[in-house]
């Protein structure tokens, strides 16, 4: 759902993202099984980098669900302004198809956490 996404905010360096979005399966998408997502990072380098890919934890039914997976940063993303989107892998009839998120932006802090 569109206009529902973003990041938990503040992240400091070293912790997990969690990225927040509404999912809800379409007509089109009756016969599909997500597989797996992949967070897309980019940071002021303007270079993508892909996070670590997720096996589904749960289907997408047409109910729109709020969603929050977490995800560790890649090691050479920098502090400054980050954007993330996810990658999602789905079986349908028998083909691998992708589709992604809308893009989350968010500021990252230099770590660790201040106590």
């Amino acid at each position: 759902v569109s206009g529902l996404t973003y990041v938990s905010e503040p992240v400091y360096q070293g912790e997990d993202v969690v990225f927040n979005f509404v999912a809800a399966r379409t007509r089109l998408g009756a016969s599909c099984i997500l597989r797996s997502t992949q967070p897309i990072f980019t940071d002021l380098q303007n270079t993508p980098t892909p996070g670590p890919r997720r096996e589904a934890q749960l289907q997408i039914t047409q109910v729109p669900s709020p969603l929050r997976p977490s995800f560790s940063l890649p090691i050479n993303i920098r502090p400054g302004r980050v954007t993330v989107y996810l990658v999602l892998e789905y079986t349908c009839d028998g083909a691998t198809v992708f589709d992604q998120t809308s893009v989350a932006a968010f500021e990252l802090l230099r770590g660790p956490r201040p106590d």
